[in-house]
């Protein structure tokens, strides 16, 4: 079975759909791209944004569409981000740079998820 390795997690290239996968910042052009990517190859791609605009939330291959905190909110963000995780069982996420600066101060805490 061929498979992408995602730091230390091993996914599937079909995946089902126990494997879920938040795209942040889902208002870009490019998170639009891996969100369709990962849908069409079977992840459940959760799409994120501020923006209740975000594009990438208005894709068919979103299979979650989640209105977050601003990024310079960061502990209701990393509020929404935890939870987010821990109930969808969140297996990766494709980070964006604001992404990862929004997270800076709370990196180890999910850098086993970045890809």
């Amino acid at each position: 079975m061929n498979s992408v390795n995602i730091m230390e997690t091993s996914i599937p290239l079909n995946a089902s759909e126990d494997f879920h996968v938040l795209v942040p910042q889902a208002d870009s052009l490019g998170a639009v791209a891996v969100i369709r990517s990962l849908g069409s190859h079977g992840y459940k791609v959760h799409a994120a944004s501020s923006s209740p605009q975000a594009l990438g939330c208005y894709s068919n291959f979103a299979n979650f569409r989640h209105q977050t905190p601003a990024y310079n909110k960061t502990v209701e963000y990393i509020a929404w981000l935890r939870t987010t995780v821990k109930h969808y069982g969140i297996v990766a996420i494709i980070p964006s740079e604001g992404f990862l600066l929004a997270i800076k101060d709370y990196f180890e805490e999910f850098s086993n998820l970045l890809s």
